[in-house]
């Protein structure tokens, strides 16, 4: 009787151990095969966050296989929340100083976007002081930089009735300047911004020092003072002519709440990890910092960036996942091969898409010809066409159709905008009086 009790013990305790196996290597297989579609709202391409975002999103896809990441053309930090809210992305770039939703989580610093006031040299502007009655262009309203300079104004005891203002494109702006058809721009940029090199070496202008860094953050504590380096636009002469005061405003990088962890410590990692790489194609990756806890945060972590900056504390799992991994993986080899030529053909075809929306976009920024514009407009009609076509195929999925949709219904808002009746002989021709079209914040 009781030899027969030890081996029905003695079964049941090899089936619960073969069974707990079994449920141990079935949970890492799915942890090392998860596959992720991630989203990330930067700003206008061609921008200093488009371009690191870039950077970084291809890098974890070459890392990472099992990750894509696709970045989303838009009008700055206010737009890319909304976005993120919407969770039509799941990570965003965005100014410090932004109104934060509850869905978002820090994931890291990116780099410190600094106060830029230009004015042209004939406006008689020394200071921020003499800009009452001034004639100035500020950003689209729906980006960080918009809302930074209404606290700058505010802080000096300005009201919207002190200026001139209207707010447009980088590209009309800039061209605003040229013309003198107004006096000053205000721009919240990385130090040595390409876009603001460009601007200087084409116009006689200076930059105005703001001083009062130090102040501002007692209203605005993610504010801090700090100075931009003689000559940072120009060796000579040099632009700014001396180290010049001025405010700065992080720029972060953020995720929905409910993103996957692994998928945010993959990117974190490569964040990190592939510095060299990334720096090759955006100088802006040598400002990558972790956040400072021990400061505390504004916006809470997100866990998985917290599993990356105490990756030196292993748990019990993750130092024993190497060799049933390393098995799982040979024998999943052929399945994932399988799933990955399936979803080949989608993935082509909207970055095939995406490809041509975008270059449609970029170059209706630069163009005024009426006649070319409605080609683009009539082509932009037959994209949609196609793309509908391809969805009632089954050639692209939902998901894929609404962010192909997305693109195309901000290219067609471009293109309509340019083919507004312009005023002939005016400067108006050139965009001022366009609604916001998005300076990248």
């Amino acid at each position: 009787m009781l030899s027969t009790l030890l081996k029905t013990f003695r079964f049941y305790l090899v089936f619960l151990l073969v069974f707990s196996l079994g449920l141990a290597a079935l949970w890492l297989y799915q942890e090392n095969h998860k596959h992720f579609v991630v989203r990330i709202a930067a700003s206008k391409p061609g921008s200093d966050a488009f371009k690191l975002m870039q950077a970084a999103a291809d890098s974890t896809m070459a890392q990472f296989p099992n990750m894509r990441v696709e970045l989303i053309a838009s009008l700055g930090s206010n737009q890319n929340l909304a976005l993120l809210k919407e969770n039509q992305v799941q990570l965003a770039a965005i100014q410090a100083d932004s109104d934060i939703i509850p869905e978002a989580r820090l994931v890291a610093r990116l780099y410190p976007d600094m106060f830029h006031l230009i004015v042209r040299k004939d406006s008689g502007i020394e200071t921020f002081s003499d800009l009452r009655g001034k004639r100035l262009a500020l950003a689209s309203t729906s980006s960080g930089q918009f809302k930074t300079f209404w606290f700058l104004a505010k802080h000096y005891n300005f009201t919207e009735a002190d200026f001139e203002f209207k707010s447009m494109s980088s590209t009309a702006a800039n061209f605003a300047l040229e013309q003198g058809a107004v006096d000053a721009i205000f721009r919240v940029r990385p130090p040595g911004s390409p876009g603001i090199k460009k601007l200087v070496s084409n116009l006689d202008v200076k930059i105005i020092e703001l001083d009062q860094g130090n102040s501002m953050s007692l209203e605005q504590p993610v504010l801090e003072s700090t100075v931009l380096p003689k000559g940072t636009y120009q060796g000579n002469p040099p632009l700014p002519g001396h180290d010049l005061a001025t405010a700065s405003v992080q720029r972060l990088l953020v995720a929905r709440y409910d993103l996957a962890d692994d998928a945010v410590r993959m990117f974190t990692q490569v964040l990190f990890e592939q510095r060299k790489e990334l720096i090759k194609k955006s100088i802006l990756s040598s400002f990558v910092q972790a956040p400072n806890r021990n400061q505390g945060t504004v916006i809470p972590m997100h866990p998985g960036a917290v599993q990356y900056y105490d990756r030196n504390e292993p748990s019990f799992l993750q130092e024993n996942a190497e060799p049933i991994a390393l098995i799982l993986t040979v024998l999943a080899a052929l399945a994932s091969g399988i799933m990955q030529l399936a979803r080949r053909r989608q993935k082509t075809l909207v970055q095939a898409y995406n490809r041509e929306l975008t270059d449609i976009l970029l170059e209706a920024e630069q163009l005024s010809d009426q006649q070319r514009l409605q080609v683009m407009a009539d082509h932009l009609n037959d994209i949609l066409k196609k793309v509908v076509k391809d969805r009632s195929q089954d050639n692209l999925s939902a998901e894929d159709f609404d962010f192909i949709s997305f693109t195309w219904q901000m290219t067609r808002d471009e293109v309509n905008e340019r083919l507004l009746p312009q005023e002939a002989g005016h400067l108006v021709d050139h965009g001022l009086n366009d609604q916001p079209q998005g300076a990248g914040a």
